[in-house]
């Protein structure tokens, strides 16, 4: 099964308090999307030396690449 982004909070669901601190709600929202992207398994994908080379491999812009043992993601 394909792991799933987190679901956007509702809209009516303001990020900040007035006071300027961040609700529990997006919070956890922010907590489960660091912990979706972080979770990204590169070990056995193919190193690339830079974006022009992943993008000759079928990465597409924004999809993450490994050079080496270094995580980069691809922006042009």
């Amino acid at each position: 099964m394909a792991r799933q982004l987190p679901p956007l909070p509702p809209p009516n669901v303001q990020p900040y308090t007035s006071e300027g601190v961040m609700t529990p709600v997006w919070r956890q929202f922010y907590t489960n999307l660091l912990l979706y992207v972080s979770c990204v398994d590169l070990s056995q994908s193919t190193s690339y030396a830079n974006d022009a080379a992943a993008a000759a491999g079928g990465v597409e812009i924004g999809q993450e690449y490994r050079n080496g043992s270094v995580r980069q993601i691809r922006i042009v």
